[in-house]
């Protein structure tokens, strides 16, 4: 991706790549809020049990400005950094970035702190083994 050494870059590890489609649209053609809250949720389990090598539910997610509409046929590339590990849990820094098919018009769309929890088969909180 061609992206200006001038230009806000994101940060993090690659956890999500998908598309917006026309079926996740609102009348004027715009993804729904929600659709993105979904798709940054499920990067964050990603890296979550990546992290902790468990199953992982979400518990928290922090405050979240929307900067830029997202257009149907958008490829949404969703990033995860760890920022801190608890002896059950782990704060994620989601941030949210699109661009089309063809990697122009690069920006980021939204960011959120997320938390989830390492759980047991039963969903019992559960400790985050050490590596």
């Amino acid at each position: 991706m061609d992206i200006d050494d001038n230009e806000p870059k994101p940060s993090g590890e690659l956890a999500l790549r998908t598309y917006a489609l026309p079926k996740d649209t609102n009348a004027h053609g715009n993804i729904y809020a929600g659709w993105i809250v979904s798709q940054m949720d499920l990067a964050a389990s990603v890296a979550g049990e990546k992290a902790t090598q468990s199953r992982v539910v979400t518990v928290d997610i922090a405050q979240m400005d929307f900067v830029s509409p997202v257009k149907v046929g958008s490829v949404i590339d969703i990033y995860a950094t760890i920022t801190e590990t608890g002896r059950t849990s782990l704060k994620i820094q989601v941030e949210v970035w699109a661009h089309k098919y063809d990697e122009t018009d690069f920006h980021k769309v939204t960011d959120a702190q997320f938390v989830v929890v390492s759980v047991d088969q039963q969903g019992r909180a559960q400790s985050i083994k050490q590596n």
